[in-house]
């Protein structure tokens, strides 16, 4: 089996938050594929900007570089320079593999992250999701990895690391939800809950961490509402026939248990839910 993870690292000012988590998650990336034991192969790539200077580890491969962010669209007043979600998954496309990964860039990895993942596909799953563990943040470097390990964090309600079968991608629906912000982790989430098979979420496995117990960062109201209006306005219509509410995160949970579960969690939606929840009992709502 071979397993290619894709991050989307960034250009940022030495010394840096920024600079400083994507350093640790370059380390972090490098000792789990180091430490990756079982019959198969992991490759790493990234990919970024043309007028980005990044160094990246050198068994890091280059995938092909992105050509659009959000600052070529005269509608946004950002100076950011987001990609959209839709060019990074665009990029599996181009490369061959049995399964894929997609982690934000500030999620540092565990050394049994590639391990676990493999043992979980063997498993029969062919999408995982699994929740970062929140660590307090403090400019640590690759030399602090040995503590971090043993450090086991907090729990944390978004999606941030997705893994899926190979092809998978290629049907889903992403419009131009911009990375960065909001919405975005929902558009993946909800694309796999509607083309996987079996998947499976992993709310508080200790494989993944991220530096910084924030459950929200401050947000550029203007993309915010721009990928909120998105994924309710165009995504989700394309992809509601295809919905099985029976797919989606803890609906094994129960009635009413589940209810308390998606309320409590920025990356599904309550009312949603429940329309979806009385379609499975032909109670259709709009």
């Amino acid at each position: 089996m071979k397993i290619i993870h894709l991050i989307n690292p960034f250009a940022s000012a030495a010394n840096s938050e920024n600079d400083i988590t994507q350093k640790l998650t370059f380390a972090s990336v490098e000792a789990a594929k180091a430490a990756f034991s079982r019959k198969g192969a992991v490759e790493v790539y990234f990919t970024k900007f043309e007028n980005e200077q990044i160094d990246t580890p050198a068994d890091f491969l280059s995938a092909p570089l992105l050509r659009q962010s959000v600052k070529d669209k005269p509608e946004f007043s950002t100076l950011k320079q987001l990609p959209f979600i839709a060019e990074l998954f665009s990029i599996f496309n181009t490369l061959e593999a049995d399964y894929f990964i997609y982690t934000n860039i500030d999620i540092a990895l565990k050394p049994e992250f590639y391990n676990f993942v493999f043992d979980e596909i063997k498993k029969g799953y062919d999408t995982l999701i699994i929740n970062r563990r929140r660590i307090p943040y403090k400019p640590y470097t690759a030399a602090d990895l040995p503590l971090l390990y043993k450090l086991k964090g907090k729990t944390h309600p978004g999606f941030d690391c997705f893994v899926f079968k190979s092809g998978m991608q290629k049907r889903f629906e992403m419009e131009d939800i911009c990375v960065g912000i909001p919405f975005v982790e929902a558009t993946v989430a909800h694309n796999l809950f509607c083309f996987a098979n079996n998947p499976k979420l992993f709310p508080n496995e200790d494989v993944t961490f991220h530096l910084g117990m924030e459950i929200f960062k401050p947000r550029d109201k203007q993309l915010y509402w721009h990928n909120r209006k998105t994924f309710f306005r165009k995504i989700k219509p394309k992809l509601w026939e295809r919905f099985d509410i029976k797919k989606f995160p803890y609906f094994e949970k129960g009635f009413p248990l589940r209810y308390w579960y998606w309320a409590n969690n920025p990356a599904l939606f309550t009312l949603m839910n429940l329309k979806l929840d009385l379609r499975r009992i032909g109670i259709n709502l709009k």
